[in-house]
């Protein structure tokens, strides 16, 4: 909680007052936000793994990493009923691969905008609607990039390009 307050912070101060930045190793936080994230997955066959292909070093406010990371993999975890979840990192991108719902186009077009969420999807009607709306606002504070793809019945994959 105390990550999204410090992100909804920094999302109001005028964009010439730069945060306090630090060296934020992606890798180490998804694990241990992956990690934290499991107990969302406890009684689903879902498998959740974390992949790196070098070494993925922001200067960036943690907290703020924090949240995008969380809220993209938590959003993994709670629509995918079966199947896995795959992080990806590298050293420009953080890329989340699942076997969820998936998206038709028209949601697709819809899911950063805030208060928006998909009648019946499997989250049991959890949240807000904020999470997506937020991590786009993020990313665009700090210049990082995010798409998202879908295909209905077979998955998402959100895209974190950090360069």
């Amino acid at each position: 909680m105390e990550g999204v307050i410090d992100a909804f912070l920094i999302l109001a101060r005028e964009s010439d007052v730069e945060p306090l930045v630090e060296r934020v190793d992606v890798v180490a936080l998804a694990r241990t936000e992956a990690e934290a994230l499991e107990p969302l997955l406890e009684g689903k066959p879902v498998e959740l793994q974390v992949h790196s292909a070098g070494r993925c070093i922001l200067l960036a406010p943690p907290r703020v990493v924090q949240v995008v990371v969380g809220n993209l993999i938590r959003n993994a975890c709670c629509y995918t009923a079966r199947g896995q979840i795959n992080v990806d990192i590298n050293d420009e991108a953080m890329i989340i691969r699942d076997t969820c719902i998936g998206k038709s186009a028209e949601t697709l077009e819809r899911v950063f905008e805030p208060f928006y969420r998909v009648a019946g999807e499997a989250d049991g009607g959890q949240g807000a609607g904020l999470g997506l709306s937020i991590v786009r606002r993020l990313c665009d504070r700090f210049g990082w990039q995010i798409t998202m793809e879908s295909v209905v019945g077979q998955g998402t994959t959100a895209t974190i390009r950090f360069v």
